[in-house]
């Protein structure tokens, strides 16, 4: 996966080569929605899994008054609410919430879960992982050092 890096940067740079902010009716325009270095509770990111990348985005329906089980995430990914409302919580009380059009940098390695109330929610999650790691991974199932 590290690897990767350098292709994301290329990526990035033929877009911004591309793209233009101007106001010309047919120019391309980009917007980088959200960038992280590290989680949405400030815990930084320290390296990729690894073994043969492997990218996804992956589209989540969340129906109204759920709960989704405790899990863990032991790759890299990134959340854009594109409609309704979330909050998301650790075990040990760390919580942050959601709405419409916000994205957040997942937590990596650490137990947590999300919830919607009076109306569902749709989440497009970005993975960055190799073919080993499932996008999100049952509590009982997390390594012992997340647990």
């Amino acid at each position: 996966m590290r690897k990767l890096l350098p292709a994301m940067i290329t990526v990035s740079a033929l877009l911004a080569g591309c793209a233009s902010n101007g106001t010309a009716p047919g120019q391309a325009t980009s917007q980088v929605l959200h960038r992280a270095t590290g989680s949405w509770d400030g815990t930084p990111y320290l390296d990729y899994p690894e073994g043969r990348p492997v990218l996804s985005l992956v589209k989540v329906s969340i129906p109204a008054h759920t709960t989704l089980g405790w899990h863990c995430h032991q790759a890299l990914n990134l959340g854009y609410l594109a409609e309704g409302t979330l909050e998301v919580e650790t075990r040990d009380g760390k919580r942050t919430s959601l709405v419409a059009g916000q994205t957040l940098a997942e937590l990596h390695g650490e137990v947590h879960r999300g919830h919607t109330t009076g109306q569902p929610a749709t989440v497009m999650v970005f993975h960055a992982s190799n073919e080993d790691l499932a996008f999100s991974t049952p509590e009982a199932e997390c390594p012992p050092a997340v647990r």
